[in-house]
């Protein structure tokens, strides 16, 4: 739902993580232990993501989530 409030026409390049491996072996922040070259790109508007690697959201992510949230949170204390 917080995501569909967000930007519902974009609901896909939305949950597309901003920080990826450049192939499956890899993952974001992987480097290559010989040459020493990133194995991993980040997207250009790091605001456009919800995530920021397949795990762990973005910043954006959290204050949408935290938005979200914050009545509640404000219930409890």
């Amino acid at each position: 739902m917080i995501l569909v409030c967000v930007v519902n026409s974009k609901m896909e390049s939305l949950l597309k993580p901003c920080c990826q491996g450049v192939s499956k072996e890899y993952s974001c922040g992987n480097i290559d232990e010989v040459t020493k070259m990133t194995k991993y790109s980040v997207c250009g508007n790091t605001n456009a993501s919800f995530f920021w690697d397949m795990i762990h959201p973005s910043q954006h992510g959290w204050l949408a989530i935290s938005s979200h949230l914050r009545s509640s949170i404000l219930e409890l204390v």
